[in-house]
């Protein structure tokens, strides 16, 4: 397991719920650092899209992956305050990259076009998507 999803004084394996905070914390900073957000300015912009209040200690909490029992949405006021689907900043295996537009505008183009496909639509992206991940050598 990659060492950022590892959470600190732990000695046991993280919980998924861990995994899924961690994974939230480093793409919305990755998110923030391609948009130039500071986190002041995402805490106003939290405040105004916001329909709950969201404190800017929650918000560092969650940056920070300490909060593994923040409310679903909390999680949704900063990835709307970010512009980014909620379900994309929970995906632990992102690149930065993968979180820039036109990326992330082409990963969640592709995720919704294959939620439309029927089923042999479908395997037939997955037999596809498989075969240009073997070709790119992935890991």
């Amino acid at each position: 397991m990659e060492q950022w999803l590892t959470m600190p004084n732990r000695q046991q394996k993280p919980s998924p719920s861990s995994i899924a905070v961690a994974a939230f914390a480093r793409n919305a900073i990755w998110t923030m650092e391609a948009q130039g957000i500071t986190e002041p300015e995402l805490v106003d912009v939290v405040k105004k899209k916001s329909p709950r209040p969201v404190s800017q200690k929650t918000i560092n909490n969650v940056l920070k992956a300490r909060l593994d029992d923040a409310k679903l949405s909390t999680f949704d006021s900063l990835a709307t305050a970010l512009g980014v689907p909620l379900w994309v900043l929970f995906i632990p295996t992102l690149k930065a990259s993968d979180l820039q537009s036109p990326n992330r505008e082409r990963l969640v183009a592709l995720v919704e076009n294959y939620l439309k496909c029927k089923d042999d639509g479908r395997h037939h992206t997955e037999t596809m998507a498989a075969g240009f991940a073997a070709k790119a050598d992935l890991p």
